[in-house]
């Protein structure tokens, strides 16, 4: 039976971490393995991750021993343990904070089998609910408020709304996606996500899941816990009135979009998948009615009415280009 590698990167994540592998070693699918891998927590997470492991040979904690520390940073570490241990037919990532649904894995697992390319690079991704920090739910389907549907690959590299928490990965796309270099001062701004998304968009194939997975938490402590799902008219308002604010939290999605391109550059590509990066790259520093001819061409769509307006907006404006990184 084939297998998958669960990659789970934690920091001082005692107060939800046991919720988190209770709900993982309950899958319905049973054929993986884990590492989990600390960043140099300070609290009890350790003392945790020690006593499942123990009980459960399918768990593994590993520190993160690298002058590389961080969010992201020890996701990129994570990934590099994991190119040097024996291959898996799939690879996920997992939070310390939420919960998943019983059937993620199998859920997930079977999505990539319908497909059945197994020497073609594909990413799965799922919709999830979200919920604060007691657990109450917040929104039912992430899907249904912010539109988590891609139509094509252009949207993957204006617009980054896919969760590494609800994704899946085979082996094959595992492979292409080259080593992040760690001591790349980008790499604080690089969610591990959307790199690999846009590598799918490129390389190979991605796919919806039109299923609830996991419950996501939002909190203040996780590292995307400075979005906001729902949007409503007074926050458009509000947006509306600090373009500039808008068009620096813009740049943050396009200087990340930037880096990868800069990284797929380094890689084979063919003339037309350099051609297309070369594309995107002149978009994102472009303005004007030639963004708005580019984006309505390739149907780019960045999520609901507000959200597409205000985007649509600060790049025919072009008011994120000077926090561009290059």
């Amino acid at each position: 039976m084939k297998n998958i590698l669960i990659l789970m990167a934690v920091y001082n994540g005692e107060k939800y971490l046991r919720e988190q592998l209770d709900s993982i070693v309950a899958q319905d699918f049973t054929n993986w393995h884990m590492i989990v891998q600390d960043d140099g927590s300070t609290d009890g997470t350790e003392k945790i991750v020690r006593e499942y492991e123990a009980r459960d040979n399918r768990i593994e904690y590993v520190k993160n021993t690298t002058d590389v520390h961080g969010a992201f940073q020890n996701f990129y570490v994570l990934i590099d343990r994991a190119r040097k241990v024996t291959p898996y037919d799939y690879y996920m990532f997992a939070d310390q904070d939420d919960i998943w649904l019983p059937d993620k894995l199998s859920a997930s697992f079977n999505g990539l089998e319908k497909i059945g390319k197994d020497d073609v690079p594909l990413l799965l991704y799922a919709d999830m609910e979200t919920m604060n920090a007691e657990g109450e739910t917040i929104e039912k389907s992430l899907d249904q408020t912010w539109g988590l549907r891609k139509k094509n690959r252009y949207e993957v590299f204006f617009s980054h709304k896919i969760f590494g928490c609800t994704m899946i990965i085979n082996r094959a796309m595992f492979d292409i996606v080259p080593p992040f270099d760690l001591h790349n001062d980008q790499i604080k701004i690089m969610s591990h996500d959307n790199h690999f998304l846009k590598y799918a968009a490129l390389k190979g194939e991605f796919f919806f899941l039109p299923k609830v997975v996991i419950r996501y938490r939002r909190h203040g402590g996780n590292a995307t816990s400075y979005q906001k799902y729902r949007v409503d008219p007074a926050r458009f308002l509000r947006r509306i009135t600090h373009l500039r604010e808008l068009g620096s939290l813009h740049a943050r999605l396009y200087n990340q979009t930037l880096v990868t391109l800069d990284t797929m550059r380094a890689t084979d590509l063919t003339d037309e998948q350099r051609a297309f990066v070369d594309e995107i790259d002149d978009i994102i520093h472009s303005k004007g009615f030639k963004v708005l001819r580019y984006l309505k061409e390739h149907e780019v769509n960045f999520g609901k009415r507000t959200e597409n307006i205000s985007r649509k907006l600060i790049l025919f404006l072009g008011l994120h280009r000077k926090y561009l990184v290059r």
